[in-house]
């Protein structure tokens, strides 16, 4: 069996466009789907992806938060990667002058209201009683340049991992990607191959780590040079996909 896994934003969602998921997008999915395992890899939590449900695609697995939790296609955890609490307390402070929410499985949280975090959030006066719960922190920098430093700075301070993704920082921990969540997905389904298609920086571990690679003509030289394929559209990978 195969899997073709998909990042979300930039790669099938597109909130800017009228048709922000193309129908021709949904369609070569669901055809995918009657023989092959799809699933979505993405910083996201499962709130976040009602988009992708409202168009009626149910995926066979959940990459969520980069690789920090992994659902399978009932939503029950396989994987999961919590923050230490101290970790948490000590990043509250350095991050202060940006927006950031906390991911947990089922939320996502923030201490104030996020205009740049498009995803329904949970307002909370106080993170304390979270502190267990935390699986990823995301924050809203002022440009990608910001973002790539913060993220530097992040992964050099802490034993965690800090992606750039344009102008947000995701944070995980040091022992999740979307890299090692793929190879999780291939030993825990078998699979004989697996096929990915991504965007940008938070993308490249789990391009690497697939068979067969796909990314856009738009992407990042970085993320075109780690790709084996560069396409038009989704679609266009899972015709391909097709024949490999």
């Amino acid at each position: 069996m195969k899997a073709f896994i998909s990042d979300f934003d930039g790669t099938i969602f597109f909130p800017e466009r009228e048709e922000k998921i193309s129908r021709n997008d949904v369609y070569a999915i669901k055809e995918l789907k009657k023989e092959n395992l799809f699933g979505i890899c993405t910083g996201r939590p499962l709130v976040g992806l009602d988009s992708l449900f409202d168009v009626g695609i149910e995926c066979d697995f959940y990459i969520l938060t980069n690789g920090a939790l992994i659902l399978d296609r009932n939503r029950n955890p396989l994987l999961k990667a919590t923050f230490k609490k101290e970790d948490i307390i000590s990043l509250i402070e350095l991050i202060k002058p940006y927006e950031f929410v906390f991911q947990t499985t089922e939320d996502l949280i923030a201490l104030k209201k996020n205009a740049m975090f498009p995803v329904p959030q949970k307002l909370v006066g106080d993170i304390t009683r979270y502190l267990d719960q935390v699986i990823g922190i995301s924050i809203a920098t002022p440009s990608e340049e910001i973002a790539k430093k913060l993220s530097e700075e992040i992964s050099k301070q802490y034993d965690l991992s800090a992606f750039p993704n344009q102008f947000y920082v995701d944070i995980i921990d040091k022992k999740c990607s979307k890299g090692n969540a793929v190879n999780f997905i291939r030993n825990h389904f078998s699979l004989e191959k697996v096929f990915a298609i991504g965007d940008s920086y938070n993308d490249l571990s789990m391009l690497n780590a697939a068979d067969v690679s796909f990314t856009f003509q738009e992407s990042s030289e970085d993320v075109k040079r780690v790709a084996d394929y560069v396409v038009k559209s989704l679609s266009e990978a899972v015709d391909q996909f097709d024949g490999k």
